[in-house]
Order: C-alpha cells, then structure tokens, then sequence
C-alpha cells in the first residue's frame, strides 16, 4: 500500500472516529485505553491537533473491526471488510 492510500485511509478514519466513538458508547479515555493511548491523544487526532499514524489507524482499525456495530461507518469511510482482511487478516472480521 503505498503512502498516498495510507494517508487517505487515515484521513477517512480520522473523520469517522467521533461517530465511530459515538456508535459504541466510547469516551475518548475509553477507546485510548483499548487502544494503548491516552484519551487525550484521541482528543488531539479528532480535533486536528495531532496527526493520525499508520500505527494508530491500524490499532484503530482494529480495535472496530470487532464490533459489528463499527462496521456500517467503516464502510462508509471506505475501509471496508476486503481492506479490512487485508490490513488485519480474515480471523478478526468474521
């Protein structure tokens, strides 16, 4: 996947993240600390003070690909469940 891609799946799941919060019943300390961040890291990369890594968006990622609930938003992000089997594999996603 080259960086262009990243930066456009990032930037996709860095709008989506406050509804995707939301449709889960998240605080941004909660999704931190499923994810291994503070919930002020989530703050900052949902208000755009800080930029979303790779990393994180592949924690992210996969933290919803576990809630089926999460899914619709990701699709509509165009992170579907084909991107999502390829970025994390076919086990977390079915």
């Amino acid at each position: 996947m080259n960086g262009e891609m990243q930066a456009a799946l990032i930037a996709a799941l860095t709008a989506a993240l406050p509804a995707l919060r939301a449709q889960l019943h998240l605080t941004q300390a909660e999704l931190g600390a499923a994810v291994g961040v503070t919930g002020k890291t989530i703050y900052c990369i949902e208000s755009g003070r800080q930029p979303m890594s790779w990393v994180m968006f592949l924690a992210l990622v996969y933290f919803f690909s576990f809630h089926r609930a999460a899914h619709p938003l990701l699709n509509m992000a165009g992170i579907n469940s084909a991107l999502l089997a390829d970025l994390i594999g076919e086990r977390a996603i079915q």
